[in-house]
């Protein structure tokens, strides 16, 4: 399910980004029902337009709805859905002095004397 959104949602973007290259190519593909049904200038003969009357019209259109849109503004909103408050119990000017014990190393034996060890058996 995951892959076919992304999938979908990367051709909805590639198709935004580059509609004017999807309006020429689909002109081009349907050019000759274009020059015979939907062309102006279609009952002329020796006629030179070959539909280009009807591209204009729809790179107009989305030319019209691209200027209808807001322009973007290069103001951003910041929201901050999770405010850090630094909290502190102790005042900003104090210091807070920490004292380390220095690590000293014990004798093995001590250890060995805490390991439990079973009781060995007996041969009489």
């Amino acid at each position: 399910m995951k892959k076919i959104l992304i999938i979908l949602l990367s051709v909805a973007s590639l198709v935004a980004s580059l509609h004017y290259s999807v309006t020429l190519l689909i002109f081009k593909i349907n050019q000759d029902y274009i020059t015979q049904n939907l062309c102006v200038q279609k009952d002329v003969e020796n006629n030179t337009c070959q539909g280009c009357c009807h591209l204009k019209k729809q790179l107009q259109t989305q030319e019209e709805q691209k200027s209808a849109l807001p322009e973007n503004s290069d103001r951003k909103l910041v929201v901050d859905f999770f405010i850090i408050k630094k909290t502190s119990l102790l005042p900003d000017n104090s210091i807070q002095k920490v004292n380390y014990k220095p690590y000293c190393f014990a004798p093995v034996s001590l250890y060995e004397a805490s390991i439990f060890h079973p009781p060995k058996e007996l041969h009489l």
